[in-house]
């Protein structure tokens, strides 16, 4: 086989128990790091079942069963004294797969796949690669080379932390943040683990400082690496709240647009079902908008609305709603007291609507509108009832001259 140095001194006992109990402390502390974000991992994927965060359970475990192996921890622990008469072998082999799950995790938490296609690729060939050394330690057959095994793992070793510190930068270059954390994070445990295997590759005397590096260097990037999946998590529940907000507003007006608002009326109709709050619904069209874009064209009419939307959400309150219902016609959802003033909300906006002189491309625009109002009553049927009845108000004040508010009169019984 191949020699192995090995370093010895001479030291008193209280010296010795004192440095021995300081590394135990340190090592415990780094290892109980590890171990604390390997479970709030492990509530992420309960959570979120993603297999991103299987890949981090894996090879965070492993990598904390290996660093006990290299204390001789693991052995202390019940049913760990199996697994002694083979230490160096099962060490070893644990040791391959810490890499072997450390690269998958990388590449889905970077993206690697779709920003370093061919050193991607080159990864995902050397994480077969550790698992096949992972097995080939347990093999009767090649214990005899047990150490030109480990040679060659050790050389993938170093390949492979330049290949993903290579690839990561890249990422990061392009703007990838879960790139930038993955270098935060690991650059100090990859460099470690390049330092460790060149020593053993060379039969080097192991400085005391690769004794504790090892185990604080995991704690780091476990640490930075947990950080990184929570800012992850963040962004994609921003994306997903940004595009359901894209999905629901209107993209000229930036109000809610008609599926959006009809599912406000569904909610509000059920709350007053509960008896929780009353409601009522204004059906707004701007008088004259086809004569508008005709004249002064669609741009024109863009800015008429944008400006009718906003006298519309200046006169209602924060818990009312306003949404574009199709071409130049609007619902306002009204809520609380409100409702109770709905003919007055009505026509403070009508009014509002009425002064606003809109500049476009040097003509200066003036504006109506007509609207209805409906109050949900006991005979009311449903949501679609009540837009029915505002609308039928509204073509009401259409029908007597425009630029004016009616309120729904159910018919007598």
């Amino acid at each position: 086989g191949q020699p192995t140095p090995v370093q010895a001194s001479i030291q008193d006992s209280l010296a010795y128990h004192a440095a021995d109990m300081h590394f135990v402390r340190a090592n415990s502390f780094f290892v109980a790091v590890q171990i604390s974000m390997l479970l709030v991992i492990g509530c992420f994927w309960l959570i979120l079942r993603e297999r991103l965060y299987l890949y981090f359970i894996a090879y965070q475990f492993f990598l904390v069963v290996y660093a006990l192996t290299q204390s001789g921890e693991w052995y202390a622990l019940p049913g760990g004294a199996f697994f002694g008469a083979a230490h160096v072998y099962f060490s070893n082999s644990v040791g391959a797969l810490v890499p072997a799950f450390a690269i998958p995790f990388l590449l889905d938490f970077a993206k690697l796949r779709a920003l370093t296609p061919r050193r991607a690729r080159a990864l995902s060939i050397m994480s077969g690669g550790f698992v096949l050394f992972g097995l080939l330690l347990w093999v009767p057959m090649w214990l005899p080379w047990t150490h030109r095994v480990t040679f060659v793992f050790n050389l993938m070793l170093i390949a492979g932390a330049l290949t993903a510190l290579s690839a990561s930068s890249s990422a990061w270059r392009a703007g990838n943040r879960q790139a930038g954390y993955f270098l935060l994070s690991w650059s100090p445990l990859l460099l470690f683990l390049i330092a460790r295997a060149t020593q053993e590759l060379n039969a080097w005397y192991l400085p005391t400082w690769m004794e504790y590096g090892f185990a604080a260097t995991m704690a780091f990037a476990s640490l930075i690496i947990v950080v990184g999946l929570a800012d992850r998590t963040a962004q994609v529940l921003r994306e997903r709240d940004q595009a359901a907000h894209l999905a629901q507003s209107d993209p000229l007006t930036g109000e809610l647009n008609r599926r959006a608002i009809l599912t406000q009326l569904n909610e509000a109709w059920a709350a007053t079902d509960a008896g929780l709050l009353p409601m009522a619904v204004l059906f707004l069209d701007i008088d004259h908008f086809k004569q508008i874009n005709d004249r002064y064209g669609h741009a024109a009419g863009d800015h008429c609305l944008s400006a009718v939307t906003e006298a519309v959400r200046t006169e209602i309150g924060q818990n009312d709603h306003v949404g574009r219902f199709g071409g130049e016609e609007f619902l306002v959802l009204l809520r609380d007291d409100r409702v109770a003033r709905a003919a007055q909300v009505a026509e403070r906006i009508r009014a509002r609507i009425a002064s606003l002189e809109v500049a476009t491309h040097g003509h200066t625009v003036r504006l109506t509108a007509s609207i209805g109002v409906a109050i949900r009553r006991l005979s009311t049927a449903s949501v679609e009832a009540l837009v029915e009845n505002a609308d039928e108000a509204q073509y009401q004040a259409k029908s007597q001259g425009r630029n004016r508010v009616v309120e729904y009169q159910a018919p007598p019984a």
